[in-house]
């Protein structure tokens, strides 16, 4: 669950509280800093003027815990469903049409599609 809004993975059947959820009706969107990250309130949490919202997501972890990758797919899929910008008869199709753009996108301007696992040449 995420300390920040209360969204889960929507394991269980937790669906009205899933992740992926990110229509403006999503219920962990009532749950935003309702909570506090911590059993034990650290010592920088008494400093004056500190609030929980200062402490916020960086984007390498993210990443690195997957998150981005489901809220992206997520998001994806409603915008190919709408079909306003890829125009094919299913969503399958339209996936197809969206890869083969990304491609060509990347080709063009001569970008990879993968990060490359970086080596500690220390």
């Amino acid at each position: 669950m995420c300390w920040l809004c209360g969204a889960s993975k929507g394991m269980d059947g937790d669906m009205h509280m899933c992740m992926t959820h990110v229509g403006l009706d999503a219920a962990w969107r009532n749950t935003i800093e309702s909570t506090l990250p911590w059993a034990v309130t650290p010592n920088y949490a008494n400093i004056i003027g500190f609030q929980l919202m200062m402490m916020m997501p960086d984007l390498l972890h993210v990443f690195n815990l997957g998150v981005a990758k489901h809220m992206l797919a997520s998001s994806l899929k409603v915008v190919l469903s709408e079909q306003v910008v890829f125009q094919a008869s299913n969503l399958v199709d339209r996936m197809s049409l969206a890869t083969a753009s990304l491609k060509q996108f990347a080709l063009r301007r001569g970008l990879p599609l993968r990060i490359k696992k970086s080596r500690n040449r220390g």
